[in-house]
């Protein structure tokens, strides 16, 4: 059996730096790749939610206005006169209650 020399132990060394130095290398382009694929999820993400934000301001706006629009006194008039022959009452017909 030979014996293992200075130049054996020096080979077997740099070869396991070189090991590990190929291994963190590999390690780290599979981080890399990891951390770059779930940044362009979230952006796809983002840009759904971005949709979806402007979707629901545009809906809020309609019906703001919808709601404007019910609440206004001549519709309410209007239906009270012509749904429910609701009349004004006139000065005559006012009893003021203490």
């Amino acid at each position: 059996m030979r014996r293992k020399t200075r130049h054996d132990r020096y080979i077997v060394r740099v070869t396991a730096v070189w090991v590990a130095v190929v291994m963190a290398c590999i390690v780290e382009i599979f981080f890399y790749t990891w951390c770059s694929v779930q940044c362009t999820r979230f952006r796809y993400e983002i840009g759904r939610q971005e949709k979806t934000t402007e979707k629901l301001e545009a809906e809020k706006k309609e019906l703001r206005i919808e709601m404007a629009m019910l609440k206004s006194p001549a519709r309410i008039m209007g239906i009270a006169r012509d749904r429910l022959g609701m009349v004004v009452p006139k000065t005559d017909q006012v009893i003021i209650v203490p």
